[in-house]
């Protein structure tokens, strides 16, 4: 079972108010819904594999996928260009945390934390908080019914 529009658009609302990085969070979801990106796909992206201009992004597939080019909608540009503006200093990643390593301002996301990210929306509309349970497993039914389910 997959997720359905409205339910990602309930999870992107919920992410927006968790906290300060909520923007970043719901373009985190937007993008791995709208793109069928893995979590480790999410948060290897790089500024350089988006093309403003064409309005395309390129992925890097893993697990032996071949990488693929996909089109942006006018929302995503949007989105993806504020948090460019607000990533100071910048990072070559586009979606990043604050680093604690080396006096690093920001530092990539890590597939664990892109994983907590995507999961926290989740639990705020009563998804269960096992990371198999995203994007499968049956989210988008705890999303839609409201009962938690034991993955």
């Amino acid at each position: 079972m997959h997720l359905t529009e409205a339910e990602v658009a309930r999870l992107k609302v919920a992410a927006l108010r968790i906290n300060h990085y909520g923007f970043r969070d719901a373009a985190m979801v937007s993008c791995a819904f709208r793109h069928g990106l893995r979590v480790r796909e999410l948060v290897d992206l790089l500024w350089t594999d988006v093309d403003f201009e064409a309005g395309k992004l390129h992925v890097r597939r893993v697990k032996g996928s071949a990488p693929s080019t996909h089109m942006l909608q006018g929302d995503e540009l949007r989105a993806l260009r504020r948090l460019k503006r607000a990533q100071q200093p910048p990072s070559p990643f586009i979606f990043t945390t604050i680093g604690s390593v080396a006096n690093v301002a920001y530092a990539p996301c890590s597939s664990w934390n892109g994983r907590r990210r995507l999961k926290r929306g989740g639990r705020r509309r009563g998804a269960a908080s096992r990371s198999s349970c995203w994007p499968g497993s049956g989210a988008g039914a705890v999303i839609r019914t409201g009962r938690r389910r034991e993955c």
